[in-house]
């Protein structure tokens, strides 16, 4: 409306210009007349044609109060800074092996209860994009949670480098920030973060990374993290992991609250990033991006090969979880849609 409406505005002011000069010249009052009627309009009723909800712009409706002209102007929101990414490049591990290591794993909750995992065998090293699909209930968080050591196996055992830095997103990330700011109604997350670097990082780095995650200026200093939105407290939790350089991240449906952007930014940042990725996620465009390394639609062709280029050593596994046993999906998420689409269709007919 705003290109269309500059366009219209310039051939009236043209035809202006061209009356008054016609009606000066031959002392034509109608051209004056014209020209001066044509004025007006320009000044007191150009602006909106519609309301925000689609119909006609009504002065007495829409644009409450005195104003000098009759319309409100058209305009046109500041462009947004696209989201970008940069993963902090993990510490050096001094000697290689792998970030964690689970062997024949099996987890119940009691001696009398079923088994949530049976004979879990899984290795991350540095590098690795591992993805973890399957149905809700069918072990997923329970395995997460075993490989980061939230949880003790029953059965099997873990191992870990001994340098291994780890960050993990749980799928309750976002309720616990939350806990945390109802335990305090004027934490923000620039002050959380300051409690957690404990003095390794300064204020501008800090808000320096949560800038970049979505959360400048006061956002983070001002607004507390009570009134945040669910994606704004994935950024916020996102920060809290990503200042500690991990070299290794496990993340549990990090996709939930957030925005497409962020999603994007975050595929681009883990096919760049020299770390480790374990991550859980119904979102398949995801799961495709950041552990299939698909690239993205709209890069640029020197864009893609410096992407490939650096991807094409990666160890890339898509793993199913279902009734808690792990095996590998050869063709990735396209055959877990298979698996799913054939369960679907047997259960329909």
């Amino acid at each position: 409306m705003k290109e269309a409406q500059e366009k219209q505005k310039a051939h009236i002011e043209k035809t202006i210009a061209a009356n008054l000069k016609a009606g000066k010249a031959n002392d034509d009052q109608n051209k004056i007349k014209q020209a001066k009627s044509r004025q007006k309009k320009l000044d007191n009723r150009w602006g909106m044609e519609v309301s925000a909800r689609g119909g006609r712009f009504k002065l007495n409706r829409d644009l409450v109060g005195y104003h000098f002209t009759a319309r409100e102007e058209i305009d046109i929101p500041p462009e947004e800074r696209p989201v970008i990414i940069n993963l902090p490049e993990p510490p050096d591990l001094r000697f290689p092996g792998s970030l964690i290591t689970l062997e024949k794993v099996s987890f119940r909750y009691a001696a009398t209860s079923p088994i949530v995992i049976r004979d879990v065998d899984l290795s991350v090293g540095m590098g690795d994009r591992i993805g973890i699909l399957g149905l809700n209930g069918a072990g997923k968080s329970t395995l997460i949670q075993t490989l980061v050591g939230e949880t003790n196996a029953t059965q099997g055992t873990r191992n870990t480098h001994p340098r291994l830095r780890l960050g993990y997103y749980s799928q309750h990330g976002v309720e616990g920030l939350q806990a945390l700011g109802a335990q305090d109604e004027t934490l923000t997350s620039l002050a959380l973060l300051t409690q957690d670097v404990n003095g390794e990082l300064t204020e501008g780095e800090i808000r320096g990374l949560l800038s970049q995650l979505g959360l400048p200026g006061r956002l983070a200093s001002d607004v507390p993290i009570r009134k945040l939105s669910g994606g704004q407290l994935v950024r916020c939790a996102l920060a809290r992991l990503f200042w500690r350089r991990p070299h290794c991240l496990v993340l549990d449906e990090v996709t939930t609250h957030l925005d497409y952007e962020t999603v994007t930014a975050l595929r681009r940042a883990f096919n760049e990033w020299d770390g480790a990725v374990v991550a859980v996620s119904h979102d398949r465009w995801f799961m495709r991006g950041a552990v299939e390394g698909v690239i993205d639609e709209g890069q640029s062709e020197d864009e893609e090969d410096d992407t490939v280029d650096g991807l094409e050593n990666r160890r890339r596994v898509m793993y199913m979880v279902r009734g808690g046993e792990l095996s590998v999906l050869g063709r990735g998420v396209d055959e877990f849609e298979e698996l799913i689409e054939r369960r679907v269709r047997k259960l329909i007919h």
